[in-house]
């Protein structure tokens, strides 16, 4: 059958503004506004009537995310509905009957977000004169471009409307006068996002939990930052003058209160057993379960925004799409266990193994994760951490195991099942996870590489990137440029020392030492180890920066802000590596590491959440920017391996860009496999690149590898109007 979509609209008509009740997550701390008239009370609801919605498009989100990735694949067990869209089966997905792709539940919550933005009265002040629905004001205005991105990302181009729509005639109206559309190419330059940005810095709102018993989630969680909204809106775009604005962006963002680093997480640990050499797994440090987190978003919280779902469906909605399709089925009990029922009722749920799943990670995913080098060091007992390194061999990231853990059906066979949806067989409520600090890092480090900082983007993967922690510069007129050489960041308390009786003494030695012979180096602070001291000293010779990043690059950081970092949000605790003594492998703590003004500061990088104890140290890594560079240029580009000189010649930095965004795009994959993000991924590369083959070669090698490809499935994507699903016919 064909579907309106003037029909579709129709369903959007009805106002946000009291289609809720207090069920489900509405139940909230409501303080604030104990002092506010009615209207303003109903303006409120009609704001978390928007939240609510939501819950509509959440595992769609997944779905249509996933589905037509690289990560995913169907089974042998698949339904037309999902097979279609894995396929990108124009024809079968045209009628609009396929459940996944009702497109008037997206325009369901833009209509509403356009009733609220008409309505919403931010002139209203309490006693003390705060405008006290400007938060919520500025809140829906990021929703609505956050749902307009998805429209973008999934149809291509849609209609494009601000005021709300109440009857029929406006929607005759808006198609008799051919109404406005927007695409991936042009949403930057709308009005909604011109308006966004203007409301950016806009405090959010905080009203406690949502949900009595059970928790479903803290209302922190359901904040779409605008900075971040903002930030993937250029990022789409694409254009390096795009990329920049994104990476101010989301800049702006890392660099506030409830920015900072990622959490250090030493995370997904690899162990071979010495007895039958098998490999272990497990998950150090909780990273799986921060989809099941609840906690408030702070600058020490991994998880940032959640789409929540309900425990119980007596109180509102329960998404459970995405764990069937993965094969949990879910099973629930509600226990009441007081008088009053709407404090004291609990929800339980409880999982069935269905080896009968649609779904299942894709044997690229599979593959990608076990290319990886798991490493940790080697050392004695009396030397931890000596100048060695192990790969184990066989463990891959460790990352994918967590993530897809195997069991073992009736008849003795190992089955894989995707389990991000729920951490440790536990369900989650805060699961999809739209953004999270890995996430927003990984497509800073996209943005400011597009922008023309490759190093500074490996050095996300690597290190981390923090001001005055470890390496990034903060004023790079500063930096040491004796004899034009750079020199080596000695103040590595794991890698290296040197023992100098003064200060010049320390100089005169690197000066002589033939690393700096290599004008590729990098500048540093040194820490050194006078004979009149028993203590280590610091000799800052100014910023101090990975020996990755070339002179070119540090002169440029100097005009752009979103590459100074401030300190006071990167504070962490003492950190941990992964250390072998005597066949024996141990975390080993290093306290204090690195220390800037009395405080210590952590800094890791995304993949040192799958691959072990990877070393500050180029040399001494498999993990290294050359290394990986040229790994991606002979696996991605078809391309030779290039020596260091010509990867640092400007003459090949785009291919240099290119080569770190292959492995940005693989980071994005063993870090956010199965969120919702990997299409969407594929996309805004592709268009960086304007090579369509980017995309279609990656989804094509779902089955296999990136050397053998669908043919077919490759040559179909390969034109970008075969990426989108069909629109409802009009008729």
């Amino acid at each position: 059958m064909k579907k309106n979509i003037i029909s579709s609209l129709l369903i959007a008509l009805a106002l946000s503004i009291g289609f809720s009740s207090c069920e489900d997550m509405l139940e909230a701390n409501n303080e604030r506004h104990a002092d506010i008239d009615a209207v303003v009370g109903d303006t409120l609801y009609g704001y978390w009537g928007i939240i609510k919605s939501l819950q509509n498009i959440g595992e769609r989100y997944v779905i249509l995310g996933e589905c037509r990735g690289d990560l995913v694949d169907g089974t042998e067990f698949i339904s037309d509905s999902i097979h279609s869209i894995l396929e990108f089966d124009q024809a079968s997905n045209a009628d609009g009957s396929n459940r996944y792709l009702r497109m008037a539940d997206f325009y369901h919550i833009i209509n509403s977000c356009n009733a609220f933005i008409q309505r919403c009265d931010t002139a209203r002040v309490d006693g003390r004169k705060n405008q006290v629905m400007k938060k919520e004001y500025a809140q829906v205005c990021a929703i609505r471009a956050w749902v307009y991105l998805q429209l973008v990302q999934i149809y291509g181009e849609v209609p494009y409307f601000t005021e709300p729509m109440t009857s029929t005639a406006q929607i005759d109206n808006y198609w008799a006068n051919d109404g406005a559309t927007v695409n991936v190419s042009n949403l930057k330059d709308k009005d909604i996002v011109t308006q966004l940005i203007g409301l950016r810095n806009v405090e959010t709102m905080n009203y406690g939990n949502y949900g009595l018993t059970p928790i479903i989630c803290h209302a922190t969680q359901c904040i779409f930052p605008a900075n971040l909204v903002l930030g993937d809106i250029f990022l789409l775009e694409g254009s390096q003058a795009s990329c920049e604005r994104a990476a101010q962006f989301y800049y702006d963002y890392l660099n506030s209160e409830v920015g900072g680093p990622m959490p250090f997480m030493t995370s997904c640990l690899a162990m071979r057993d010495r007895r039958d050499e098998s490999i272990e797994y497990f998950d150090l440090d909780n990273w799986l379960g921060t989809f099941n987190s609840k906690n408030e978003v702070t600058n020490a919280t991994e998880v940032i925004t959640v789409i929540p779902s309900s425990k119980n469906k007596l109180w509102g909605t329960v998404q459970r799409g995405v764990n069937e399709l993965f094969g949990f089925t879910p099973t629930g009990t509600v226990e009441t266990v007081g008088p009053d029922t709407a404090s004291s009722t609990n929800a339980d749920i409880r999982f069935r193994l269905n080896y009968e799943h649609e779904l299942a990670a894709s044997k690229y995913y599979e593959n990608l994760s076990a290319s990886q080098d798991y490493e940790i060091y080697i050392g004695t007992q009396n030397n931890p951490l000596q100048d060695s390194i192990r790969i184990i061999e066989g463990a891959g990231d460790a990352r994918f195991h967590i993530a897809v853990p195997s069991y073992t059906d009736e008849d003795g066979a190992s089955v894989k099942f995707v389990s991000k949806q729920n951490p440790h067989s536990s369900y989650s409520t805060t699961f999809p996870v739209i953004y999270r600090k890995a996430t927003v890092w990984l497509r800073f480090a996209e943005a400011i590489n597009r922008a023309g900082f490759p190093g500074y983007a490996f050095g996300i993967l690597k290190s981390g990137m923090v001001r005055n922690s470890n390496w990034v510069p903060t004023d790079s007129s500063k930096y040491v440029n004796t004899a034009a050489h750079y020199y080596y960041d000695y103040t590595d308390t794991v890698d290296h020392h040197i023992i100098a009786t003064s200060a010049t003494a320390l100089v005169q030695q690197l000066l002589s030492d033939s690393i700096f012979t290599d004008s590729l180096e990098a500048v540093a602070a040194v820490q050194f180890k006078p004979a009149t001291y028993s203590n280590w000293q610091t000799l800052d010779l100014g910023s101090t920066v990975c020996n990755y990043i070339s002179l070119q690059e540090m002169t440029k950081a100097k005009s752009r802000p979103y590459l100074q970092f401030m300190t006071e949000y990167f504070n962490g605790s003492d950190r941990q590596i992964r250390v072998m003594i005597n066949s024996s492998e141990y975390n080993y703590s290093i306290s204090g590491y690195p220390t800037s003004s009395g405080s210590n500061y952590v800094t890791n990088g995304v993949h040192w959440r799958g691959c072990g104890g990877i070393s500050y140290d180029d040399s001494r890594t498999t993990f290294n920017y050359v290394n990986q560079i040229n790994k991606m240029l002979t696996t991605y580009e078809g391309d030779a391996a290039m020596t260091k000189e010509a990867i640092y010649d400007e003459a090949n930095e785009a291919k240099v860009i290119n080569a770190i965004e292959d492995l940005i795009c693989d980071e994005m994959a063993l870090e956010t496999a199965i969120e919702g993000n990997r299409f969407f991924d594929l996309m805004r590369m592709a268009r960086h690149r304007g090579d369509n083959d980017f995309l279609a070669r990656r989804v094509a090698s779902r089955k296999s590898s990136f050397a053998t490809p669908d043919a077919a499935l490759r040559t179909r994507l390969q034109t970008e109007s075969n990426w989108y699903l069909p629109k409802p016919v009009r008729h």
